[in-house]
């Protein structure tokens, strides 16, 4: 069996001023795929897969973990990106990181 890489974000937590409140599902969400991905895999080291839920998913944060697991990433391996995050706050264009794999995997989608 193939191991897996995998970034999960989860943002429940928001600041009082933006509007939004009450969502714990979205760190549930994280738990949830967590725990799927580990039993799926349950060979892969726990650092495989890497969380990061509210205020430890800064804008820095989930870059720098999204470049680590695609380093560490085999070329034919599986790269999971998962978010759970409310549409109200999300940005509307996310920055195109400068890695030459992102770029080519970017293309060929």
């Amino acid at each position: 069996m193939s191991s897996v890489f995998a970034l999960l974000v989860g943002v429940s937590d928001y600041h009082p001023d933006s509007g939004v409140s009450g969502l714990n599902g979205c760190v549930n969400d994280v738990n949830a795929m967590r725990g799927y991905l580990r039993n799926q895999f349950p060979q892969d080291p726990a650092g495989n897969i890497l969380t990061l839920v509210n205020s430890a998913a800064t804008r820095a944060a989930v870059t720098d973990a999204f470049k680590s697991i695609c380093a560490r990433t085999p070329p034919s391996g599986p790269a999971t990106p998962f978010c759970s995050i409310t549409a109200a706050t999300a940005p509307t264009r996310l920055p195109l990181l400068s890695s030459p794999r992102l770029t080519k995997t970017a293309r060929a989608g």
